[in-house]
C-alpha cells in the first residue's frame, strides 16, 4: 500500500499494508508520541475529523495523508486558559442568578443556574484528566479546597430539590462566588507551571 505521510512537517514510513492497518498504526504511533491529531488532510485536498474516517476509503483511494499533531502537555494547557475564561463567565453568571433571585424572577434563574451547572460538570472532568495526564499532585490545602468546593455543590443541589431558592441565592453568593477565586488561583499557578515546563522541553 503505497501511501505517503507527513506527520508535523516530516516524511513517515507506515508498516501498514492497508487503511485498516494504517488506522491501528497510526494510533498507535500518537498514543507513545503522547500526542493527538489536529488536523488530518487526505490527498492535499479532503479534510477529515479522526484517523478512523480513512476506513470509509478504499486502499486505493489513500495516495497521500498530512498530519498536524498536538501534545497532551500543550492540550492541556490550552484547556486552562479555557477554564480561566469560563470562570469569568461563570462569577458573571453568580451574580445575574442572585439579582433574579432576589426579584423573584426564579424561572429566569435557574435557566443560568442550569447552564452553569453544566458548565461546571465539563470543568470539573476537565480538570480532573489535566491533573492525571500532566500528574500533578495537589497540594493539601488545594485538596481541602476542592472537598469544600465539592461540598457547597452539593449544598446548592440539596437546596434546588427542597425549592429553597434562598438557600440557593445564599450559597452562590457566600461560597461559590468565593470558589471562582480559588479555582482562579489554582488554574493559574498550574498554567504557569505547564507553561515553565513546556518552554524548559522547547
Amino acid at each position: 500500500m503505497p501511501v505517503d505521510i507527513i506527520i508535523d512537517g516530516k516524511s513517515y514510513e507506515p508498516e501498514a499494508g492497508n487503511v485498516k492497518e494504517l488506522v491501528l498504526e497510526l494510533n498507535e504511533y500518537f498514543s507513545k508520541k503522547q500526542a493527538v491529531m489536529k488536523t488530518i488532510v487526505l490527498n492535499e485536498d479532503v479534510t477529515i475529523t479522526t484517523i478512523e474516517d480513512l476506513l470509509d476509503y478504499d486502499d486505493s483511494d489513500v495516495e497521500k495523508i498530512k498530519l498536524e499533531s498536538r501534545s497532551y502537555e500543550d492540550l492541556c494547557l490550552n484547556t486552562l486558559k479555557e477554564v480561566l475564561v469560563y470562570l469569568d463567565k461563570l462569577d458573571e453568571g453568580y451574580e445575574s442568578i442572585v439579582e433574579l433571585v432576589e426579584n423573584d424572577k426564579i424561572s429566569d434563574a435557574m435557566v443560568i443556574l442550569n447552564a452553569a451547572i453544566e458548565g461546571i460538570e465539563w470543568m470539573n472532568n476537565a480538570f480532573s484528566k489535566i491533573i492525571s495526564i500532566l500528574k500533578i499532585e495537589l497540594t493539601s490545602e488545594e485538596d481541602n479546597f476542592i472537598k469544600n468546593y465539592s461540598g457547597h455543590l452539593g449544598e446548592l443541589v440539596s437546596a434546588l430539590q427542597n425549592q429553597d431558592y434562598i438557600s440557593v441565592k445564599d450559597i452562590i453568593l457566600y461560597d461559590l462566588k468565593e470558589d471562582v477565586a480559588g479555582w482562579k488561583k489554582i488554574i493559574e499557578k498550574y498554567s504557569r507551571e505547564g507553561n515553565k515546563i513546556q518552554g524548559e522541553k522547547n
